[in-house]
């Protein structure tokens, strides 16, 4: 990897590898090809008389990064996503499906152990389904050696979607290199390094954009209002419950004696206000008041089951679960679901994205990992996720199945030996014995079960 300089190298991989252990800054950084804009102007407001204002228009991966800070929804769908992912076991794997062996494959998997002095390949893996899911593409930065382009990285690192722009080709679709992007820009810790787009790997997900073919566009977008309305109520609610304000009004009781009313003296309206301070929910504080005045209360305050923050929060939340994938009885929130259905929906979250997800991840990781070069290729197995023992057991006895069906076929010499092993999944025997019919390997001295001929035995005379 060339970058600007030696010392400009090591403090890049230096920034990256804090940003990639804090994952998200506390500061946000407009970067990207499309920008947050901020305004007063634009956007959607929430806040409460003196309450934090939140704008989020979406349009940059800085406003995407704060959807994920400022949404738990968006965070915890993410989050059981990664878990979901990281959950099945890699598998290295050579043209026939097996454990790869020999040197070159145990010096790849040396590295997918660590795949950076920081990570775990499962912590790695986590964090780059995360910003996948994020942004729907994840930006990679291979640390290789030069004249060592073929061998494993040293390390590679996941870089944060928001602190990432793409510098394009003039005429990107029909000039001659062929590549739309030029060079690719990290904006790290004060440093700015430009990056020839071809020493980065970027993962692309399968959603469309409309306006950018290069990329694909994030599946936050699309539910920006969802989003914005979640923050809202969780942002009300805290106002309510934190700084709700006044709540009514303390006024002299009408006097009925025909005297009139009877003015507050001076100073007793601060006493009023000050000994009320005494009285609230919090420690330390009164829960009742007791006293001898002719007083008055009027009401301010929407009783909170009429502002329907949990209804609202609820249709919001599974519109973003639908947008992103995830069974919305799986949330926490929803306590309806029985054991049954959460397993059930569990293995839906697998068999409908998780597994489909690894794939695509993974042929592009054996692609830029250079497995293919070789005969290996990157596999995921879910199989002892508890969700889909059953189906487990299903495909167990449909092997069985299978195989007693085959076998029948082989005792009528309808198929080789050799095809009843294809048919099964297993390796051929090849050889003299593959390609016969149980017939011919009858009449060589094969006994049924037996990979190798049993000599004829001749009889002797009496």
């Amino acid at each position: 990897m060339q970058l600007t300089g030696k010392t400009k190298k090591v403090g890049l991989l230096k920034s990256i590898a804090n940003k990639a252990m804090g994952m998200f800054s506390s500061q946000p950084v407009v970067l990207n090809h499309s920008n947050y804009n901020n305004s007063q102007s634009k956007g959607w407001f929430f806040g409460m008389g003196g309450g934090q204002e939140i704008h989020f228009d979406f349009t940059g991966n800085s406003s995407i990064r704060d959807a994920y800070l400022c949404c738990p929804p968006v965070s915890s769908i993410i989050g059981k996503h990664a878990s979901a992912f990281i959950a099945g076991k890699t598998w290295l794997l050579d043209g026939k499906g097996k454990e790869a062996t020999g040197p070159i494959a145990e010096s790849f998997k040396k590295f997918l152990k660590n795949p950076n002095p920081l990570q775990t390949w499962t912590q790695w893996e986590a964090q780059m389904i995360t910003f996948t899911m994020l942004y729907e593409y994840c930006v990679l930065l291979p640390v290789v050696s030069v004249g060592y382009e073929d061998d494993p990285p040293s390390a590679i690192w996941v870089i944060p979607g928001d602190i990432v722009e793409f510098e394009m080709n003039p005429g990107a679709f029909y000039n001659t290199s062929g590549k739309p992007i030029k060079n690719v820009i990290i904006n790290c810790a004060g440093e700015r390094s430009i990056i020839d787009a071809d020493k980065v790997w970027i993962i692309k997900g399968p959603a469309s954009n409309l306006q950018d073919s290069v990329l694909p566009q994030s599946r936050i977008k699309p539910i920006a209002k969802n989003i914005n309305n979640i923050i809202g109520i969780y942002e009300s609610k805290n106002a309510l419950i934190n700084y709700r304000g006044t709540m009514g009004i303390l006024t002299q009781e009408k006097d009925t004696s025909g005297m009139g009313n009877i003015p507050f003296e001076p100073g007793e309206i601060d006493d009023i206000q000050s000994g009320l301070m005494r009285y609230g929910l919090r420690g330390g504080q009164r829960k009742y008041i007791v006293t001898s005045a002719s007083l008055k209360w009027q009401s301010m305050i929407i009783p909170y089951k009429d502002l329907m923050f949990s209804e609202w929060a609820q249709d919001d939340t599974m519109v973003i679960c639908d947008a992103l994938n995830y069974p919305y009885r799986l949330l926490a929130q929803e306590k309806s679901a029985s054991y049954n259905d959460v397993k059930e929906f569990k293995k839906l979250l697998y068999q409908d994205y998780t597994i489909p997800t690894s794939k695509w991840v993974y042929e592009q990781l054996t692609s830029f990992l250079k497995l293919d070069q070789h005969g290996l290729h990157l596999d995921k197995d879910y199989s002892s996720v508890y969700a889909l023992q059953d189906d487990e057991k299903d495909k167990a006895a449909a092997r069985k199945a299978r195989n007693e069906a085959l076998q029948i076929e082989f005792l009528n010499n309808l198929l080789t030996l050799d095809r009843w092993r294809e048919l099964n999944d297993e390796d051929a025997v090849g050889g003299e014995f593959g390609g016969k019919y149980y017939y011919e390997l009858v009449a060589i001295g094969w006994s049924f079960g037996s990979m190798k001929p049993e000599p004829v035995k001749e009889q002797n005379d009496a």
